[in-house]
């Protein structure tokens, strides 16, 4: 695993091809998504400067030192696309349809094929209650706000919004990867452990 991610970030060509997605369509002929940043996926997996070697050998250990598993965390992923209720474990949710839904690095799965128009909740946002009138003005700024993605790295750094990706759980069960610390992506364990 962490060789193919070596050879993906050395720009090297990747020879899988995803799997089937939950509603069975195939993505026969569909690379991978490109693990740093760039002009298809703004934030990428990881930040430009990390070293996903390391990224997941850190985050191998604090899960021990935790005390949950891989699949612990998956499951909470899971749970919350799950959730059907307007909050979910005190949080408000914000559900996004069709946002991306972006093939593993590894090539090897994506949750929606890009020519299934059905609409999809691919992201969701828990929200903290305490900032929520701040994230609702935000979010509905949206629509004239040039730079919206900015507030969003900044809003998670703060810990008003966890994002949740449709691919998240596939990336943590079969990988053991939750992204960098460099992309609004990233879930942290300590967070995951505190929904459990």
């Amino acid at each position: 695993m962490i060789n193919f991610l070596k050879r993906l970030l050395r720009g090297e060509e990747s020879d899988h091809v995803s799997n089937t997605t939950k509603n069975q369509i195939m993505f026969e002929g569909v690379g991978a998504s490109p693990l740093r940043p760039s002009s298809d996926f703004v934030y990428g997996f990881v930040g430009v400067d990390e070293d996903v070697e390391q990224l997941i050998l850190s985050d191998r250990n604090l899960l021990a030192e935790l005390g949950i598993s891989y699949e612990d965390c998956a499951l909470v992923v899971d749970r919350v696309f799950e959730n059907r209720q307007p909050k979910y474990k005190g949080y408000h949710v914000i559900r996004w349809t069709n946002i991306h839904s972006p093939v593993c690095p590894h090539g090897d799965f994506c949750t929606k094929s890009m020519f299934d128009l059905r609409p999809t909740v691919t992201e969701i946002w828990l929200c903290d209650p305490k900032h929520w009138d701040e994230i609702q003005a935000w979010y509905n700024s949206f629509k004239t706000n040039a730079y919206p993605m900015l507030d969003l790295k900044r809003f998670i750094d703060l810990e008003w919004i966890m994002v949740f990706s449709d691919l998240h759980a596939h990336l943590i069960r079969e990988h053991n990867f939750f992204e960098g610390y460099g992309t609004p992506y990233r879930l942290d364990p300590r967070k995951l452990k505190r929904l459990m």
